[in-house]
């Protein structure tokens, strides 16, 4: 008897219950005069809730209708969709997932009458952060969304096979980013006034789309860089940086300076010709032109070793009889003189006279 005077009570016009709008109807358990428990809400256009209720406003689970053909069944936090629902409109459109304070926010899938699908996150009610999206052609974006545009890091598969992989910015396609960059070098020695040393920049991947760089010198009194090529000019260090234009990324290459460098102009050697005996040794000089020259490294050669070797110092030694060329080489210019030996076979000394008594 007590349950259905609350029933008798409860289908009273909402009019008469506290926060009610006029001609509102509801039917379910009440507390202080408000809608709270389980009920049903009818409203005066037909639309209609029927589900839980706290302190006069929707709570928990239930189920909305609206004549226009939109119908929603889940979660409701304070008259407002909340945690996670489900979502019908007559025309087709569909959407399950995560609500907060009323919107689609969180992951949901949504689709729509034209073919359309999407399974991703959602925000205030639009395609916000990662998701992938189906068009009706067959072709299909997976990655970032601002505000229902494609926006950020994200890849475009076209029906045909072909694809788009890169940034976009607001639906508009920039292309692939650069992720890194390095520098051929990352130390380097040159010497003052000579000539340019240019320093070769690879971006990561090798097929991104902007390859923009700058150059920079930390010093470009000592070193100056335009384009990747360093010129010396003055005795002293620098840091030579390269920075890409998309994403900032930077390499650097540190650059010691030396004294001008005076090059090698030519090599003379001390003997153009030289005879030997097979176990015999002779030193051969080499001297550098001019002879301030900056570099005097020298290196030795034998045209025929099985006749005559030569060491790191121009020692010759003779081997067997027979004629060879011995070949000294500046490390600057690539510079050479020539000494042409020949190897006799060793005397044999003759025995002394036998006197008989």
């Amino acid at each position: 008897m007590k349950t259905r005077l609350m029933i008798l009570l409860a289908t009273a016009a909402l009019s008469l219950l506290p926060g009610c709008s006029p001609g509102e109807k509801y039917t379910g358990e009440l507390k202080n005069g408000l809608p709270h428990g389980r009920g049903i809400l009818v409203y005066p256009g037909g639309a209609h809730y029927g589900g839980q209720f706290e302190e006069g406003l929707k709570e928990g689970f239930g189920t909305w209708y609206h004549p226009q053909g939109i119908l929603y069944l889940g979660r409701w936090h304070r008259d407002r969709y909340d945690q996670v629902g489900m979502m019908i409109i007559q025309d087709g459109t569909k959407y399950t997932g995560a609500w907060k304070d009323g919107q689609k926010s969180g992951h949901g899938f949504h689709s729509w009458p034209d073919g359309r699908f999407y399974i991703g996150q959602w925000e205030d009610n639009a395609m916000h952060g990662y998701g992938m999206l189906i068009y009706p052609d067959g072709s299909r974006y997976l990655g970032q969304w601002e505000n229902d545009r494609k926006h950020g890091l994200g890849l475009l598969i076209h029906p045909d096979g072909t694809f788009q992989y890169g940034i976009w910015q607001q639906n508009a396609y920039q292309g692939i980013p650069v992720e890194g960059i390095t520098l051929d070098y990352s130390t380097l020695t040159l010497y003052a006034l000579g000539p340019p040393f240019t320093l070769t920049a690879t971006l990561q991947p090798d097929h991104a789309t902007n390859k923009n760089l700058t150059w920079s010198s930390s010093d470009s009194t000592v070193a100056r860089v335009a384009g990747g090529a360093v010129t010396p000019l003055k005795e002293g260090t620098a840091v030579i940086t390269a920075v890409t234009e998309d994403g900032g990324f930077e390499a650097a290459c540190h650059v010691t300076v030396r004294p001008q460098r005076i090059p090698v102009a030519g090599i003379l050697i001390s003997q153009s010709t030289l005879k030997l005996e097979v176990g015999m040794t002779r030193i051969l000089t080499a001297t550098i032109l001019p002879y301030n020259a900056t570099n005097h490294v020298v290196t030795w050669s034998s045209e025929n070793p099985a006749i005559a070797t030569v060491g790191a110092y121009g020692l010759v030694t003779g081997q067997s009889e027979g004629q060879t060329a011995i070949t000294v080489r500046s490390l600057d210019g690539g510079w050479t003189a020539a000494c042409i030996v020949t190897v006799a076979a060793a005397e044999t000394p003759e025995e002394p006279p036998i006197i008989e008594d």
